[in-house]
């Protein structure tokens, strides 16, 4: 779901988004192969999110999306 609604925005998907603090999971402390400050593009967040089911790759995909998180 994230990637489709990501792609229906229609993004550049060579724009750079950052992994922050706010993508990491506190709740269930799960772990990921993303470190906090790593900068990907946009495309290679959605390779990572859809192949590896990446959360933090997707959380990142979310905070940037253009209507906002919600």
């Amino acid at each position: 779901m994230t990637a489709m609604v990501v792609l229906d925005s229609r993004p550049n998907m060579l724009d750079y988004l950052l992994i922050s603090e706010q993508d990491v999971d506190t709740l269930r402390n799960s772990s990921s192969r993303l470190a906090v400050g790593t900068e990907l593009t946009r495309f290679e967040m959605l390779k990572l999110a859809l192949m590896s089911s990446e959360n933090r790759a997707a959380s990142a995909l979310a905070r940037n999306y253009p209507r906002g998180y919600d």
